[in-house]
């Protein structure tokens, strides 16, 4: 009395799943924010590979580390993939090329990005508060969070080191940027 069955169990995990990936990881927010690339990207590639999971009754640990996706002719031109033409979306092996799992997709990576860049602090905020369930704080008040407007120079991982060189920062940011710099090529 009391417990949980192993099949209420595996539809909470389903439940939750479907709720990560259609919400957090589908295409609404990226539809909003970046339309051309949604529609560019194959707006529906991680639901395709969702359906795979659910329909093959594949692992859900594997989401992440799975070696396939779906792509149309402008995703697998963005990804590498050679020999894939026209808008269908299609199922293919992401061997030979620097992605693997949900965590890769164009998708998630436009959402955690800026509109003119790439945001390792956007991204490890997003794993870290969708994935671990630990959201960092938000900066302390008064604490620039631009890196541009702190006049910092060098490489984006320089510019961050360099800011996270403030003790009110440090404490987060050892936490935020390793997991966004791993998002990066």
């Amino acid at each position: 009395a009391g417990r949980l069955g192993e099949t209420a169990i595996a539809a909470v995990g389903l439940a939750h799943l479907i709720l990560f990936v259609g919400f957090v990881l589908g295409m609404g927010p990226v539809s909003a924010v970046a339309p051309l690339a949604a529609q560019a990207f194959g707006a529906r590639e991680p639901r395709m590979v969702l359906r795979d999971f659910i329909s093959g009754n594949l692992p859900t640990r594997d989401l992440f580390v799975s070696g396939f996706t779906y792509v149309n002719e402008p995703l697998a031109s963005h990804y590498g993939i050679a020999g894939v033409k026209g808008p269908e979306m299609r199922k293919v092996s992401l061997e030979g090329t620097n992605r693997v799992g949900l965590l890769t997709h164009a998708s998630l990576l436009t959402v955690t990005s800026d509109p003119s860049a790439v945001s390792i602090v956007r991204r490890g905020r997003f794993v870290m508060s969708n994935l671990f369930c630990a959201s960092p704080p938000d900066p302390p008040p008064g604490v620039s969070v631009s890196l541009a407007r702190e006049g910092l120079s060098g490489t984006l991982r320089e510019q961050l080191a360099a800011h996270s060189r403030n003790p009110s920062c440090a404490s987060c940011h050892k936490l935020i940027d390793p997991i966004g710099f791993g998002l990066e090529n």
